[in-house]
């Protein structure tokens, strides 16, 4: 970090080029203890700021030299941490209650709460309200270069930024219960063929601030469907019966069969689905279907119903009035979740064009 003055001197003897006057430099490690020795100072000039810029206080507390009043809280450098829980520890139990920008120190800083927007391709596109920690997904082209050129003008997504195609990203928790909803499907269950029932679950936040998640027994075979309906209502009173309120549901959209041919069912909300949601005491809870893109391939001779089979899982998410933004991979839904949570290697915010 290094602050300048406002005096200016002749650099060279060529018109108009001058060298600015440095009055304090110093290094900093990843999470903002001061490098031994990489310190200047320009006539015994001090600063009174530091690190992220935060005002420092050099009689800290905490098991370290100095610390930094972050508004909210103080963090020690020394030991990398906040010295109180974080007011909104509940709403994130994956992060530990002191931790500093997410552990991921080499691109973030923390201000006191940082909401992050990631695209389809898992870019980290934008960054908004600093007291909304929120990892948010943004599912059609449109919204993204919205949040893009709003970080090219301002800096930061405008806190009065909405959007129906923006979502939250699952957290890892409720990633590994997707894949156990669609193993469920894919499996075999007492006389049911794979693909033939439908899983649901219901996730929410008890008082403690831990997951909870619930899932619905399978439906019976698809030709005599166990509803959307029935089954979010299970998990929902599963949940309920806890004193948990649901804030997603989830839901499978397994391989359908008649007697006479085969069908498959979409990954986009259907009828029933939609009718869920207005029958439902949380209408605002987020709905996910976790359907498939699957290959029909014609018979041989042309004459005949199609062969099905396996194709890519995909991600739905919807409301109301249907279908939100653009379907995406589970596989490429579970890379985002562990880049937003800090599961894998992320990047610094896409800078859009100038």
């Amino acid at each position: 970090m290094v602050t300048v003055g406002d005096y200016k001197e002749p650099h060279t003897e060529e018109e108009d080029l001058y060298a600015s006057l440095v009055l304090t430099a110093q290094d900093y490690y990843p999470f903002g203890m001061q490098m031994p020795g990489r310190k200047y100072s320009y006539e015994g000039n001090a600063y009174r700021y530091g690190f992220n810029g935060k005002e420092l206080d050099k009689e800290g507390m905490g098991g370290g030299k100095s610390t930094y009043d972050y508004g909210f809280r103080i963090y020690n450098p020394g030991i990398a941490k906040f010295l109180s829980v974080d007011p909104l520890t509940k709403s994130y139990p994956w992060y530990t209650p002191y931790q500093f920008a997410g552990n991921k120190p080499i691109w973030a800083i923390d201000l006191d709460g940082l909401e992050e927007y990631y695209s389809t391709k898992g870019e980290r596109i934008g960054a908004g309200d600093p007291d909304d920690k929120r990892k948010l997904l943004v599912l059609d082209k449109s919204t993204e270069k919205i949040i893009i050129q709003q970080m090219k003008e301002n800096g930061a997504v405008a806190h009065t930024f909405k959007s129906n195609s923006v979502v939250n990203i699952p957290s890892p928790k409720v990633i590994e219960a997707m894949d156990q909803a669609y193993s469920g499907t894919e499996a075999p269950t007492d006389n049911r063929k794979p693909h033939h029932h439908e899983m649901a679950f219901a996730m929410g936040l008890n008082a403690n601030g831990e997951y909870i998640i619930e899932f619905s027994a399978p439906g019976p075979e698809a030709y005599l469907p166990k509803t959307a309906e029935a089954n979010q209502t299970e998990a929902m009173n599963k949940l309920k019966s806890q004193r948990v309120d649901p804030q997603l549901l989830a839901h499978t959209h397994p391989y359908q069969y008649n007697k006479e041919i085969q069908q498959v069912s979409s990954p986009n909300p259907s009828p029933s689905d939609i009718r869920a949601i207005e029958a439902s005491t949380f209408p605002n809870a987020e709905r996910i279907i976790l359907g498939w893109n699957v290959i029909q391939i014609p018979p041989e001779s042309g004459i005949g119903y199609p062969t099905i089979s396996q194709g890519e899982k995909v991600v739905t998410y919807y409301n109301a009035k249907g279908k939100i933004g653009d379907s995406i991979s589970f596989n490429k839904l579970k890379d985002i979740s562990n880049i937003a949570y800090g599961n894998s290697q992320s990047q610094p915010i896409k800078k859009g064009k100038k």
